[in-house]
């Protein structure tokens, strides 16, 4: 069974603003905090039952 990740819109543009925060303060650091993001993403796709599911406040359904 091949296992989809969906990123929401929402959460790229939090992680764009996140990248860009890291980068102001220490140049590469942007790039290490992605790497870290990506990492975690790899790992839940390979075992999703290891990662609860969260929904956000913002979430009506």
């Amino acid at each position: 069974m091949i296992r989809r990740l969906v990123i929401r819109p929402e959460a790229e543009a939090e992680m764009t603003e996140a990248f860009d925060w890291y980068e102001e303060r220490l140049p590469g650091l942007g790039a290490s905090f992605l790497l870290c993001v990506d990492a975690v993403f790899r790992g839940i796709v390979r075992a999703p039952g290891v990662f609860h599911p969260h929904r956000s406040l913002r979430d009506k359904t």
